[in-house]
């Protein structure tokens, strides 16, 4: 049986591990989400180490997510970036999933920054936009505190503000500055790895969520559970069970063509993101610049 959680022995094992590596001691932490990890190649000064070579760390199976962890410079601030995640439709365990976020906490990040591929669920979201979070809702059934002790730190975390408030407010003038349209909404994130049927999307809408994903929300209740800092970034890639998204190159639907609806999604997922990736990389540069002022 899999555990629910993890012994702080683990991870003051890969902590050892890769202050070994680096003499940089990061205050900031990204995850980059499907199709995002050209952000991390900014970094100046920059060590890279494979998720494989860290004690502990998951490692992603899914195309997207490369699974290497950065520590570097960039704008004067001081960065760990995690280039790829895992998911719990992988069969990892939520504990499994935020393990590089209890990491990169005892490195000494106080801010960190989620940012990932969405589907749409509100019609004010298009694919290639892009959304803040200022809410979730955790439809995965999973919690990363399930079994951890009670110690120092109380598991029945507040929620209330799980997405800095401050920080959206820096990321909102950036946009701006940048000519991008960036709204504030709510995050569902579901188990996956299907995508979700019409009357599932008609439900996520009923319940207030703008945008869905499979990640992130597990992430942002052990950064809550830890006292960091979050802001959340999402690049809208699809419209949620949108039929008319759903074409090959030849104009025929999806059902029709070799491989099926979730394979050919999420290539039209990293296809969105990758058109998208330097300007949504910049944006990130400019909020990580403007922490560091």
């Amino acid at each position: 049986m899999k555990r629910t959680h993890l012994r702080k022995g683990e991870v003051k094992t890969a902590v050892e591990f890769i202050r070994a590596r680096t003499q940089i001691s990061p205050g900031v932490g990204v995850v980059l989400g499907s199709g995002l990890g050209a952000f991390g190649d900014r970094l100046t000064s920059k060590e890279i180490i494979p998720y494989a070579e860290i004690p502990g760390f998951p490692l992603p199976t899914v195309p997207g997510h490369s699974g290497r962890l950065l520590i570097g410079q960039l704008k004067g601030s001081r960065l760990a970036v995690l280039q790829g995640r895992c998911h719990l439709y992988e069969g990892f365990t939520a504990a499994q999933v935020t393990f590089p976020i209890q990491v990169l906490a005892d490195l000494g990040i106080r801010v960190l920054i989620v940012t990932s591929a969405a589907g749409s669920v509100s019609n004010k979201l298009s694919p290639g936009g892009m959304m803040l979070i200022r809410d979730h809702l955790n439809l995965t059934g999973e919690t990363p505190l399930r079994g951890v002790r009670e110690g120092e730190r109380s598991v029945f975390v507040d929620l209330t503000s799980a997405y800095d408030a401050a920080l959206m407010e820096v990321a909102t003038k950036i946009a701006g500055e940048m000519g991008i349209r960036c709204s504030r909404g709510v995050l569902a994130s579901v188990m996956g790895p299907s995508y979700e049927t019409p009357a599932e999307v008609a439900m996520l809408r009923s319940l207030g969520a703008d945008a869905v994903c499979m990640s992130t929300v597990p992430e942002v209740i052990m950064a809550r559970y830890l006292d960091l800092r979050v802001l959340g970034v999402v690049l809208i890639t699809n419209r949620a069970a949108d039929d008319s998204s759903a074409l090959s190159t030849s104009g025929r639907g999806l059902g029709e063509v070799s491989g099926g609806l979730a394979m050919s999604g999420h290539k039209r997922v990293l296809e969105v993101a990758m058109r998208k990736s330097e300007q949504f990389s910049t944006l990130l540069e400019r909020v990580v610049e403007a922490l560091g002022e």
